[in-house]
């Protein structure tokens, strides 16, 4: 410890150390800005920036970024040489003491690091995967409205095809064809069973005690028709049966069917109807109303030969039997001896009159309406039944500035009534 004893101070050995060689040609090209920093208790630090296979030195100190302090990663030096002694590594000086002044490698990333693996591919994930999903949605709502659409346009078919089958068929009626319908869904083989004549099938039909039948028919339409395209002819046709269809339903009369010129209608079907005849009654007299109208409408159009048309009403009373024939294009039909007899009434009838049979005068009597009958003063002939007494049914009074002619048409002569002043209120009955 004398310092006289100590050796002679004969010189000073200095060497360097090229830590740039250890740290050359580790990190491939692109991973750029990432700061080393060595250090040791002996020497102060010095830093150097790794740019792939480059290194660059930055100065003495620590000079790494402060931002980054909390992402460094702080190794021995000696022991990552140890690791990096079998690898291809170029650094090969002398050995670095463990225990002397022992360096440690602090490494950091940079803004250069920072700004190289900064990225907009989330964002663009994002908006990608938001407009995939609007985009599903999209379709999905175009779908949905497509379908909703179809369901509409499956709907208003449906509801028409109803409505055309309850304007053929009564309601009851209507129910039973729709069950035997799902029922031959369900038992096709039964169906096929039925259709090669092995099998049965329940009759769509029943009896009814108390109808009352109306035929009506144009008259003179054959010889006006001729001279009327065929556009004027259903032009005409649709608004006079529109109109009596009106009349029907609101009378509670069902309509039977049109052939040609012809309408035919009934009461008591498929519901009974205790005054049948009475509501027949009023409705033949709507339609006679109803064709003076619509005659009268239609004269401009359709020429003024249009107001010579008339109305020939037949009705009769009776039992009558009442059913659908199924196969192609069925539909709800009257038998029975009654609707000869009303079809009779009609082909006999007066024009601008409504003929009854004595069986319907019998139940308008029965329902205090005898007023409303008129004995017709010759009595018809009927093929099958000879001489029958008939009556004509007039519920409103002639208005005072009507006027009764003869008409000799096609159809043979008859009595034309033409009122210019308005029909008798319904209390008038």
């Amino acid at each position: 410890d004398d310092p006289t004893t100590r050796p002679p101070l004969v010189g000073v050995l200095v060497f360097s150390m090229f830590w740039f060689e250890f740290l050359r040609d580790i990190l491939p090209d692109g991973s750029d800005g990432i700061i080393v920093v060595f250090q040791n208790e002996c020497s102060p630090p010095f830093t150097y920036q790794i740019d792939g296979p480059r290194t660059k030195f930055l100065g003495s100190g620590d000079l790494h970024n402060s931002k980054f302090e909390n992402m460094g990663q702080v190794r021995a030096l000696h022991e990552l040489l140890e690791a990096s002694s079998s690898s291809s590594s170029s650094y090969n000086g002398i050995p670095v003491s463990s225990s002397f002044c022992p360096y440690t490698l602090s490494i950091y990333p940079s803004i250069t690091m920072e700004e190289d693996h900064k990225t907009n591919d989330p964002f663009l994930y994002a908006a990608l995967t938001a407009l995939v999903f609007l985009f599903c949605s999209l379709v999905f709502i175009i779908y949905d409205c497509l379908v909703a659409r179809r369901q509409r346009i499956v709907l208003n078919r449906a509801l028409a095809s109803g409505a055309i089958v309850s304007s053929l068929f009564p309601e009851k009626v209507k129910h039973q064809l729709y069950e035997e319908k799902e029922k031959e869904k369900e038992l096709a083989s039964a169906q096929k069973k039925f259709r090669s004549g092995d099998g049965e099938q329940k009759a769509i039909a029943d009896h009814f005690e108390e109808t009352t039948i109306f035929f009506a028919d144009v008259a003179g339409f054959t010889k006006w028709s001729a001279s009327r395209s065929p556009d004027q002819i259903f032009q005409f046709l649709e608004t006079l049966y529109g109109r009596f269809d009106q009349a029907a339903l609101a009378r509670g009369v069902f309509k039977i069917e049109t052939i040609g010129d012809s309408y035919v209608a009934v009461t008591g079907i498929p519901e009974a109807q205790p005054n049948h005849a009475v509501i027949m009654a009023r409705f033949a007299r709507d339609v006679l109303n109803i064709v003076t109208d619509v005659t009268h409408e239609v004269a401009d159009t359709l020429g003024e030969e249009t107001k010579t048309l008339g109305m020939r009403i037949g009705l009769h009373s009776g039992s009558t039997t009442a059913g659908v024939l199924r196969g192609d294009r069925g539909r709800f039909q009257l038998f029975g001896d009654s609707v000869n007899t009303a079809s009779r009434m009609e082909s006999t009838g007066v024009v601008g009159n409504i003929q009854a049979s004595q069986a319907t005068a019998d139940f308008l009597h029965a329902a205090g309406k005898g007023h409303w009958i008129v004995p017709r003063e010759e009595k018809i002939t009927v093929k099958g039944k000879g001489e029958m007494q008939t009556y004509f049914i007039q519920i409103n009074p002639v208005a005072p500035n009507s006027t009764t002619s003869m008409v000799t048409g096609s159809d043979g002569p008859h009595n034309s009534t033409s009122s210019d002043g308005p029909s008798a209120p319904e209390g008038a009955d």
